[in-house]
């Protein structure tokens, strides 16, 4: 596959790097998540999942999510957002979000009250990338934890980066472990680009679970 310069330059000039590791993630630590639920969080086989789909009628993808999560305007997030995070955390995760919005293409925010998590996905021009093209984004990754770790109380653990692809379809999927010292809290960012059908999407998972979303990931249609 031809190597795609322009992508990671883009990429890098409008942050989403960044995004693809630290966005909403202060929402789960402010709810009281009842443990005991039967819950979607521990499927590993696609056959097992249950959900429905969302169709993204302006730019016709078809997502499929877990029953439990429900889908907020920027602005009603935000409000949600306000009424749970400190002033602080409320500042940083603002601009994030108006951030991810701003990018050419569309956003959608969904969010799992049972759970606090939350889902994003943006919309982006259709771009194919190729494994070196991943290598650099996570190298892009890479430097910008290190530069929030030295202004902040955050450690960053990556628990796996992974490409794969062909002439049709590109994916790229990293997962970080977030620590925050100073609160004992501990956030895992999950983060998906993936280009296919002349369509590319990036969505964003944060929660203080471990999830293999892939199953929901499998069901999507681009």
């Amino acid at each position: 596959m031809t190597h795609t310069p322009d992508m990671i330059i883009k990429l890098k000039n409008k942050n989403i790097a960044l995004l693809l590791c630290l966005i909403l993630l202060c929402i789960t630590s402010c709810l009281n998540i009842t443990s005991d639920i039967k819950n979607w969080i521990e499927i590993e086989n696609i056959e097992d999942i249950n959900g429905k789909y969302h169709f993204l009628s302006d730019d016709g993808v078809k997502i499929y999510l877990p029953d439990t999560f429900k889908k907020y305007t920027s602005s009603e997030y935000l409000k949600l957002l306000d009424s749970l995070a400190t002033k602080k955390s409320y500042a940083f995760e603002s601009r994030a979000v108006e951030t991810l919005r701003d990018l050419d293409g569309n956003f959608y925010i969904y969010f799992d009250e049972a759970f606090g998590i939350t889902y994003t996905i943006n919309t982006l021009p259709y771009f194919p990338f190729s494994k070196r093209d991943a290598s650099q984004l996570l190298g892009i990754i890479r430097m910008n934890n290190e530069k929030i770790t030295k202004k902040e109380d955050i450690k960053f653990t990556k628990i796996t980066a992974k490409y794969t692809g062909n002439k049709k379809q590109q994916i790229f999927r990293s997962i970080y472990k977030v620590d925050y010292p100073d609160t004992d809290l501990s956030l895992f960012s999950t983060a998906y680009i993936i280009s296919s059908n002349g369509k590319t999407v990036m969505i964003k998972l944060s929660s203080i679970y471990d999830i293999n979303f892939d199953p929901f990931i499998q069901k999507m249609i681009l």
